[in-house]
């Protein structure tokens, strides 16, 4: 899907032919969830939008047309336990319980309170557990567009009256490949069931009662699933071509999946070196993502992987949030942060393990 559709589809909202001045809000996210969002925000701002994002990380970068604004008091690490331990549905429980107290948190920063106070004529609201923040909305009267960081999640399919087939469409965390079985598909069918009454009724109802005994809800606020429906369009991060299995989606999703990426820049000459140097055997790119913080993995993993790049002939560049390891093989380099998209931008010899919530 083109940039330039995600921008229209904001216009069509907008409902003006010349440029806005447009809310972003998204407190609760990740680093990868943020690089999708400005995606967005580049592109709009280009064409002379006037965009405040809001944010947990502090901007990269300074850019026209773009206002950041972080709030503090949110961190979605510091909630999260440790992925490498407990089983896989550890991290989203623990994340659910946290968000009633995470999302009135950032909806009574002053950051977020002093944007009450300024005029926008549209408002973009991250689909990620920030629905108190729909206080917000209503009180600025305005129109919102929903923005999601992954796909079209079964959550978010009656937010714009998508179908939804949980049946052949499973939820990724079942870990089941196609074609299905029956009892796979029954089992799709009813954990879709389950976890579609968990969000919907448990934490949405959560969030809600949360945001109004602290006074962030105004009373004459409609409830949060009322208000949820009222969104004028959802924009994800997928692609609908490499989509599998298809599925069928209304004119009010948008796909936008791609959106952040960008034409390669040169590489730091050290790292681009080292690459080169690489040969006819290429290298591989290791990462764990932005969510999870690699040093934490245990000692058994990390001899596994230490004794397994170590014994390739390709060079392996290791995203590692330290600076040495005593038991580094010759051939693998650490680096704190790497400039991924430069990286797969311009070479195509390259073999990229990532585990993150990227589509």
């Amino acid at each position: 899907m083109r940039w330039w559709v995600c921008v229209a589809a904001c216009v069509v909202a907008l409902q003006v032919a010349e440029a806005g001045r447009i809310l972003f809000m998204a407190p609760i996210s990740s680093k990868s969830h943020k690089n999708f969002y400005m995606g967005i925000v580049n592109a709009l701002a280009d064409h002379g939008n006037q965009i405040t994002m809001v944010s947990p990380y502090k901007p990269a970068k300074e850019r026209t047309n773009v206002r950041e604004v972080v709030v503090t008091n949110v961190d979605i690490l510091k909630v999260i336990p440790n992925l490498f331990e407990g089983n896989k549905f550890s991290g989203p429980k623990h994340l659910m319980l946290a968000v009633p107290t995470m999302c009135s948190d950032a909806l009574s920063s002053d950051e977020m309170q002093n944007l009450l106070k300024e005029k926008f004529d549209l408002i973009l609201l991250s689909a990620f557990l920030g629905d108190c923040l729909l206080s917000v909305v209503h009180q600025l009267k305005l129109p919102f567009i929903y923005v999601s960081p992954a796909g079209m999640m079964s959550p978010f399919t009656s937010l714009v009256g998508n179908p939804d087939f949980p049946s052949f469409v499973v939820n990724p965390m079942l870990e089941m490949r196609h074609p299905l079985t029956f009892t796979q598909r029954a089992i799709s069918t009813l954990s879709g069931a389950v976890f579609d009454g968990i969000f919907n009724f448990y934490i949405v109802s959560s969030v809600e009662a949360e945001c109004r005994r602290r006074g962030l809800c105004p009373d004459d606020m409609p409830s949060l699933s009322e208000m949820r429906r009222n969104n004028s369009l959802l924009i994800i991060n997928s692609v609908e071509t490499v989509e599998y299995p298809p599925r069928p989606t209304v004119p009010a999703a948008i796909y936008c999946g791609g959106i952040h990426c960008r034409a390669p820049e040169p590489l730091p000459q050290d790292l681009e070196e080292w690459v080169q140097g690489a040969g006819d055997d290429g290298f591989i790119y290791f990462s764990l993502g932005s969510a999870v913080k690699p040093s934490s993995m245990p000692e058994k993993y990390r001899t596994i992987l230490v004794e397994v790049f170590g014994s390739l002939k390709q060079r392996v560049l290791w995203k590692w949030d330290e600076d040495t390891m005593d038991d580094l093989p010759p051939n693998v380099r650490l680096g704190k942060w790497l400039p991924q998209q430069d990286i797969l931008g311009q070479f195509t010899n390259l073999l990229i393990v990532c585990f993150d919530d990227i589509n």
